[in-house]
């Protein structure tokens, strides 16, 4: 559906979810593989973690001056707990105001209950520390992918054109969140674009024009060279060296 079959420059596509799919290519060849990054992404083993549905918070922000903090939830109402997005926005900021250390660590005085992002009548939402270091797994599975499906394509990551983000979780992602933390090479942080639900459209665009969407999907095959990253010996190293936010 993004046409990276047909582009001669190099663009980089990342399906993010409890399996991270990911390509990296151009008309020539593309790179393909899967991470697993557990659920962290969508809500899952994350204490207050929730999808992105109504009531999920989706940003955050620290104001720097006086350390309130700001929330944005989907639907605009109250918060019921937080999603992906809002977990990356979160920890985004909580590195940034030294609430965490650049190994994950939160500050003593919030390692029992937990940093508290939104309090109401109903529900007490906070970040704990091991909601934390599942995020960590997370993006380091995806961060140490990119990278090696880029060596692989002979090119390095200021090479790559465009950096599409897939599925519902990457509707609400804020780039520069996401580069804070690791999640995607800083360099790559002005490319990045949200392609949506990309794999629905693609199926609608089957269903609408089955034989121009089938010889599409076969010329994408015939290019596609599959990466079995459990298998590279530069992913445990890479995963490893990316288990913190030091940039």
């Amino acid at each position: 559906d993004l046409d990276m079959a047909e582009k001669e420059d190099i663009n980089a596509f990342i399906d993010l979810g409890t399996n991270a799919e990911m390509a990296v290519g151009n008309k020539n060849k593309i790179f393909v593989a899967s991470a697993a990054a557990g659920p962290a992404f969508e809500g899952g083993n994350i204490s207050m973690g929730m999808a992105g549905t109504e009531g999920a918070i989706s940003e955050v922000r620290i104001n720097p001056e006086n350390k309130n903090l700001i929330i944005k939830t989907i639907g605009g109402g109250d918060a019921k707990g937080i999603c992906g997005t809002g977990l990356i926005s979160a920890v985004s900021e909580m590195l940034k105001n030294k609430i965490i250390d650049e190994n994950g660590s939160l500050e003593e005085n919030y390692l029992r209950e937990g940093f508290t992002i939104s309090e109401n009548s109903t529900r007490c939402i906070r970040i704990k520390q091991e909601d934390i270091h599942n995020l960590i797994l997370a993006k380091a599975a995806v961060a140490s992918g990119l990278e090696i499906l880029t060596a692989k394509s002979g090119n390095s990551l200021s090479d790559i054109s465009n950096l599409y983000l897939a599925g519902s979780f990457a509707e609400y992602l804020n780039a520069e969140d996401a580069a804070a933390i690791g999640l995607i090479p800083p360099i790559l942080s002005t490319k990045a674009k949200s392609s949506g639900n990309s794999s629905l459209r693609g199926a609608i665009k089957f269903l609408e024009n089955p034989h121009s969407a089938r010889m599409s999907l076969e010329k994408i095959i015939s290019l596609s060279c599959p990466i079995e990253l459990s298998e590279e010996n530069s992913f445990g190293e890479k995963f490893i060296g990316k288990m913190n936010f030091i940039s």
